[in-house]
């Protein structure tokens, strides 16, 4: 018995009796893109190499397909379809089509999700059609990596919403799922625009601004009127909730970064004229593109869950207001010019 144990302990600590897979046998899957065509799921993993060139050891992105008309069949056939092993363990991109997404992501996400081979930390986003995105490259550098780059640091994009919180959010029906939209612009990746869904089920594609300005994803927002450019920072959003509407409050602060003519910043009233249109200008602006959402049915700030935490009960049909107060910065950059 002693002599057994002894050979299993001398196994652990040499590290290749059990499962051992020299590196250079073995492809990282670093992202996944499920698309929909002609009634079957199509699967494309981007996976990583490690090749030797000159004596430097370099990485090579490769794309490998499964095709069925069952997901988990595609996704297997695509696994398959590699000379090595492959290790999803660090995989952090899911790349969804659009038809995909119309036609329902719950299937997807809970394949997903049950698949012990893949870590539940990589992030979901949207686009037309993941090939376009998938065939870019760049530098020998993965697209993957680009996009999910991208995405945290670009001030135009959304959130990032990884397979957990995803899955919470389809499973909460007070909560709509919104997700990053990718689109391609020669060459390069463009990631202003949302995915609203409702349930699991794609709605539309709309324009990221406002979303990403009432969920402090940027730092300021620029909001224009006439030929007056305000750039709005510092935001802060509150909601006072009543029984009988919802008031979303607006403060921040501003600075002027155009001005029409007409417009004379040495004088204090221009100066307080200015500061009422832009607030005027945020709530219409706010306030229109919140009814275009309810009226696709889409609750994007989430109004009916924050009544419901409130409340303790269910109201479908919940009316708003916008009052913004921004105040304008009067050491801006025009006021120090017209100073100087």
């Amino acid at each position: 018995m002693k002599k057994i144990i002894i050979l299993v302990s001398i196994c652990f600590m040499i590290g290749g009796c059990f499962d051992y897979k020299e590196l250079n046998d073995m492809s990282i899957v670093n992202g996944i893109a499920v698309d929909y065509q002609d009634n079957k799921y199509v699967v494309d993993l981007e996976i990583n190499n490690s090749i030797k060139q000159n004596g430097d050891s370099l990485v090579a992105t490769e794309i490998i397909e499964g095709i069925n008309n069952n997901l988990a069949l595609a996704y297997n056939e695509a696994t398959q379809n590699s000379n090595k092993l492959l290790y999803a363990e660090h995989v952090n991109l899911l790349l969804l089509s659009e038809e995909v997404a119309k036609k329902g992501i719950n299937e997807i996400i809970d394949f997903f999700l049950r698949d012990i081979t893949i870590n539940n930390n990589y992030m979901v986003v949207i686009t037309k059609n993941p090939k376009d995105i998938l065939k870019i490259k760049k530098n020998n550098t993965s697209i993957i990596n680009v996009i999910v780059d991208t995405i945290k640091y670009d001030i135009n994009t959304t959130y990032l919403n990884d397979l957990d919180l995803v899955a919470a959010k389809l499973l909460n029906e007070k909560v709509d799922l919104v997700l990053p939209y990718i689109e391609v612009e020669n060459g390069n990746i463009i990631v202003n625009k949302i995915a609203c869904f409702k349930k699991d089920k794609l709605k539309y594609i709309d324009d990221a601004k406002i979303y990403n300005f009432m969920i402090h994803k940027i730092d300021s927002t620029d909001f224009i009127y006439d030929n007056n450019v305000v750039n709005v920072y510092d935001q802060k959003i509150d909601y006072d909730i009543k029984k009988d509407k919802i008031t979303i409050k607006i403060t921040g602060n501003g600075r002027i970064k155009e001005t029409d003519i007409g417009y004379n910043l040495k004088k204090v009233d221009d100066y307080n004229k200015i500061e009422d249109l832009i607030n005027i200008k945020i709530e219409d602006e706010i306030t229109k593109y919140l009814d275009n959402s309810f009226k696709r049915e889409i609750d994007l700030l989430n109004l009916k869950d924050k009544y419901y935490k409130e409340f303790k009960r269910v109201k479908e049909n919940i009316k708003y207001d916008v009052e913004a107060k921004i105040t304008l910065n009067k050491n801006g950059s025009i006021y120090e010019v017209v100073y100087d």
